[in-house]
């Protein structure tokens, strides 16, 4: 009877650590799954690494929306600075730069004004981070490396969001 519990207590502790999962495979499954779901040919690309999930809050400075917004906020206010400054320096009035290029300053103000909603609304909270290397291969067939940055909830059941880096 007492090599029975033995046995038994053996045989559980087995199969408990068995299915137990380090976070960084848990991660590369979640992953796997959400590449696997967007990708038009999910065998042509290779894991390279992923690095150790780490757990950090994420703020709109995080936000894959607030990041693209903000870049293209940068090269269009980079652009309208220049027509503004060539209509200064040419001797010419803002009036016509409005009006010639008012466009830019239109969506220039429309990218402010999303990017102050964006921080206004987002919600801080905790999750875990981690950034995986890829070896795909690009339109001319040849292998690059595509580096993503995924972010996972505190438990990694599930992706929240990701990025690509490179």
């Amino acid at each position: 009877m007492q090599y029975l519990k033995i046995f038994i207590i053996v045989i559980f502790s087995s199969l408990l650590f068995a299915n137990c999962q380090s976070p960084t495979d848990k991660a590369l499954k979640l992953s796997e799954k959400e590449l696997f779901s967007f990708l038009n040919d999910y065998d042509s690309y290779q894991n390279i690494e992923i690095s150790e999930p780490k757990t950090v809050t994420i703020t709109y400075l995080d936000d894959p929306e607030f990041i693209d917004k903000k870049d293209k906020y940068i090269q269009l206010d980079k652009l309208v600075g220049e027509i503004s400054l060539d209509a200064l320096i040419g001797n010419s009035n803002l009036e016509y730069a409005y009006l010639k290029h008012g466009n830019k300053f239109k969506q220039l103000e429309d990218l402010g004004n999303d990017l102050k909603r964006i921080e206004a609304e987002f919600v801080p909270f905790q999750g875990m981070k981690s950034v995986q290397k890829l070896r795909a291969n690009n339109t001319a067939n040849a292998k690059v490396i595509v580096t993503i940055e995924w972010v996972y909830d505190t438990e990694l059941t599930k992706v929240i969001s990701y990025r690509i880096v490179q």
